[in-house]
C-alpha cells in the first residue's frame, strides 16, 4: 500500500504550495520603502513577507514624510512613509544593474495628506529622458500603482519624478523592481506600460480590482481558495461544457443537492474522508467570499488545512476516532450567485 494516498496527497499538496508562495525567493529584488529613516532601518512586510529597505541609497534629494495615521490601517506598511521633492525640477532614484536585463518597476503613491495641505498632487514620472505616465491620484486616501516592463538598454536606470509647470510637489510611497525572465512578456525593445489589472469574470463583463488597485493578504487568501478548488476537483477554473463556467460557481451549485462526492475528484474512487473532504470545500469557499473582510486569513486556513491532514492520516492508520464533520452553515449554500467572481 502506498504511503501517502489520494486525499491525503491533495492536502500535502494544497499546503505546499502555500508554503512555496510563503517562501518566495527574493533574489534580486529591490524594494524600498520611500522615506524610510535611519537609511539603515528594514522590516519585512507582514501580509506579504517581502522585506523592505529605505531608499536614502539611492537618491541624494528629497524631505521624508509620512502619511496621516488615520489612513495607516488601509494600506501596507511600505506605502505609511513617503519622500517628497519640493526643489528641482527633476528628481531621480539612480540604480546600477545589468544592461539588457528585464524588470517589472512598479512606483506606488499614496498621498494620505502627509503635508496637511489635503491638495492631491499631480506630476510626471519618467524613466531616464522618457515619460513613463501622469502620476494623477484619484482622492486623499487612495492609493495609485503604476507599474512598467522595461528593458535595459544600459547598465543603469534612473526613474525620475518631473514637476509640472505650476503644478503642485512630487512625491513617492515605495519604488519595487522585480527581475524577470527573458521569456516574460517580450518585447524587442523598450518597455511595456500597464494599463490595467482586471480580473475576468466568466461573463462577457469584466470587474475592476478593488478601486484602489491595491493587493493584500485577502487578494492572495481569494487566489487560494480558487486553488483549493481546483485541487480537490481536479475541475479547471473556466469550463463552458458545465452547467455553471466558472468553478466557484459551480461548486456552490453541485453543494446545493448536499453531495460531496459530486464535487471531489473521481479518479479518488471514494477514498478519502467525506468530513474532511467537507471542512476543505468550505474553507475554500470562505477565501472566496467575495467580501474580502469576511475571508479568512492565511493562519486560519493553515490551521485548517494541518487539521485535515491530522484527520486524513489517522484514518490512514486505521483509527476508530469519531471525526466531527463540525458545523456547516448551508445557508450559505442556498444561493449560487454568491460565488459568482467578484473584484478581489
Amino acid at each position: 500500500m502506498k504511503s501517502i494516498h489520494g486525499f491525503l496527497l491533495l492536502l500535502i499538496t494544497a499546503y505546499g504550495i502555500f508554503e512555496s508562495v510563503q517562501a518566495q525567493d527574493q533574489s534580486g529584488f529591490i524594494s524600498l520603502s520611500c522615506g524610510l529613516v535611519p537609511k539603515e532601518t528594514t522590516y519585512t512586510e507582514k501580509t506579504t513577507n517581502i522585506k523592505y529597505t529605505s531608499d536614502a541609497n539611492y537618491t541624494d534629494s528629497g524631505l521624508v514624510g509620512r502619511i496621516n495615521d488615520a489612513y495607516k490601517t488601509q494600506f501596507q506598511q511600505q506605502t505609511w512613509t513617503l519622500r517628497s521633492f519640493p526643489k528641482g525640477e527633476r528628481n531621480c532614484y539612480n540604480f546600477n544593474l545589468t544592461a539588457n536585463s528585464k524588470y517589472l518597476i512598479r512606483g506606488t503613491f499614496v498621498y494620505g495628506n502627509y503635508d496637511g495641505l489635503n491638495q492631491i498632487p499631480n506630476f510626471d514620472l519618467h524613466i531616464g529622458p522618457n515619460k513613463w505616465t501622469s502620476v494623477i491620484l484619484d482622492g486623499v486616501a487612495d492609493a495609485s500603482i503604476f507599474e512598467m516592463i522595461h528593458v535595459l538598454a544600459q547598465d543603469r536606470l534612473q526613474v525620475c519624478l518631473v514637476i509640472k509647470t505650476g503644478e503642485t510637489i512630487p512625491f513617492i510611497s515605495s519604488l519595487e523592481l522585480r527581475p524577470l525572465n527573458n521569456n516574460t512578456y517580450v518585447t524587442q525593445s523598450g518597455s511595456l506600460i500597464m494599463v490595467s489589472r482586471y480580473y475576468f469574470s466568466p461573463t462577457p463583463n469584466f470587474v475592476r480590482y478593488y478601486r484602489t488597485n491595491y493587493l493584500s493578504e485577502k487578494s492572495d487568501v481569494y487566489s487560494f481558495g480558487v486553488v483549493l478548488l481546483e485541487i480537490v476537483t481536479n475541475q479547471p477554473v473556466i469550463d463552458k461544457t458545465r452547467e455553471r463556467y466558472h468553478i466557484s460557481e459551480w461548486v456552490g451549485f453541485m453543494l446545493t443537492k448536499g453531495d460531496i462526492r459530486s464535487i471531489v475528484d473521481p479518479k479518488l474512487m471514494g477514498d478519502y474522508d467525506t468530513n474532511c473532504a467537507w471542512k476543505i470545500v468550505e474553507l475554500a469557499l470562505g477565501c472566496l467570499n467575495p467580501s474580502s473582510n469576511q475571508r479568512p486569513t492565511m493562519a486560519h486556513v493553515v490551521n485548517e488545512l494541518n487539521e485535515c491532514v491530522a484527520l486524513e492520516n489517522a484514518r490512514r492508520q486505521g483509527s476508530e476516532e469519531m471525526y466531527s464533520m463540525g458545523s456547516i452553515d448551508y445557508s450559505r449554500l442556498s444561493s449560487v450567485s454568491e460565488f459568482t467572481p467578484r473584484a478581489r
